[in-house]
């Protein structure tokens, strides 16, 4: 009974540690979509540790979110300033570029990304996305087909590169892949399009055998 009690002791002690840190906070707040209020945990915590990194790039994350561009983009330049080859910081930076409408630094972000960490899979897809929208063609392909390698069902990636596939004559690849979608989201907001896109695509290879 004593050992019993001591043990939730301790647990009670170790929850109340955790409620009362205000970087656990600050990323519960920043889960939850409060960003304001993830600010200020994230801030207080920087007061504690202003040499913590991990802090201050919750803190740039927050203020992205929350639509405070320069001051997440102040808080990103400070981690690089101290650890240049921060993939991550990198790749936070690479957003703030996009909210700016900064297109060309954005995808240079999303290339130092993946220089310093080649298995980043967010930084593959943004920069197939980024690539595609700059009509930057042969690179959107080569990272949406890295993309599926890793994750054979990831919606975006599907959905565009079976548009670059078609484009480039590959029209049975480009229905694979379209079947593919249309099977893992049958209802989705693109569905329709892709219904319909599948059955061009059947028609034209019917009249071509």
């Amino acid at each position: 009974m004593i050992r019993r009690i001591f043990l939730t002791a301790v647990t009670v002690g170790l929850m109340a540690c955790v409620f009362h840190d205000p970087y656990r906070l600050g990323n519960r707040a920043l889960e939850q979509r409060q960003y304001e209020e993830a600010v200020r945990h994230y801030q207080q915590a920087l007061a504690e540790h202003p040499d913590d990194l991990r802090i201050r790039n919750n803190l740039g994350v927050a203020y992205l979110r929350g639509g405070h561009d320069d001051l997440a983009f102040q808080e990103f330049q400070k981690i690089l300033a101290r650890r240049p080859a921060d993939a991550k910081a990198h790749f936070n930076l690479a957003l703030v570029y996009y909210r700016q409408g900064l297109y060309d630094r954005e995808l240079e972000e999303y290339r130092k990304t993946i220089e310093l960490d080649p298995d980043h899979f967010d930084a593959h897809v943004h920069l197939g996305h980024a690539s595609l929208a700059k009509g930057l063609e042969a690179d959107a392909v080569r990272e949406y087909e890295w993309v599926l390698k890793k994750n054979p069902n990831y919606l975006s990636a599907l959905y565009n590169l079976s548009l670059l596939y078609e484009d480039r004559g590959r029209t049975q690849d480009a229905l694979s892949l379209l079947e593919r979608y249309r099977t893992l989201d049958p209802h989705g907001p693109w569905s329709a399009k892709a219904a319909d896109r599948a059955a061009a695509l059947r028609k034209r290879l019917s009249s071509h055998p």
